[in-house]
This record gives structure tokens, sequence and C-alpha cells, in this order.
């Protein structure tokens, strides 16, 4: 498989993406929030600067990780 991480700037926020091609998996244990490696990666990105995490995946299509971080002050 191949992992491609990518950058981008937005006029209010900074992304980064990670797509990779391998098996997936299925997105139940995620849209209930029983996968717990996921939900803690997304409330560790939301306390630290506000940031949100998105996964999709389907099975044998692979994954697509999207981290958005909002510009500006956080004092």
């Amino acid at each position: 498989g191949t992992v491609r991480i990518t950058s981008a700037e937005e006029k209010d926020c900074y992304i980064i993406r990670i797509v990779d091609d391998g098996a997936g998996f299925d997105m139940t244990a995620v849209k209930t929030g029983k996968h717990i490696g996921i939900s803690n990666a997304r409330a560790r990105i939301r306390m630290l600067c506000s940031g949100t995490l998105t996964v999709t995946s389907q099975p044998g299509q692979g994954t697509v990780c999207e981290i958005r971080i909002p510009k500006g002050d956080k004092q």
C-alpha cells in the first residue's frame, strides 16, 4: 500500500491529510464513538489546538484522515 501525507493552508486553517490505499475498515465503530484510538486522537487535537480530526474509510478502498487546525491567536 501507499501512504500519502499532504498539508495545505486555507484562509482560516491549516490542513493535514493522511491518505492510504490499503485495506480500509468499516466506519461503524468510529461513527458510534466506540473506536477508542480515534476518539482519543480527536479529543487531544481539540484540546491542544481547537482542531478537528475527520476519518473516512471503506473496506477495500483505503482510509483518509484529515486534521484541521484553526489559525488565530489562542492566548
